[in-house]
């Protein structure tokens, strides 16, 4: 992993859309197979974590 981050944009319907990024890099001998891998794996984690935000943002 280098970095992440997140980003908030006002939507006009008044609501907040949260957008998270992470950067990195993977340097092994299969290095294709594994970047397709690494993108599925951190789509998966992006996914649950937004849903654990959204799931508490909203219980408000």
């Amino acid at each position: 992993m280098q970095s992440g981050s997140y980003h908030l944009t006002s939507l006009p319907n008044g609501v907040t859309l949260l957008t998270l990024e992470t950067n990195y890099s993977i340097r092994t001998p299969v290095n294709t197979y594994l970047a397709i891998w690494g993108e599925v794996f951190l789509q998966d984690f992006h996914h649950a974590v937004l849903s654990v935000i959204k799931t508490r943002s909203e219980k408000g």
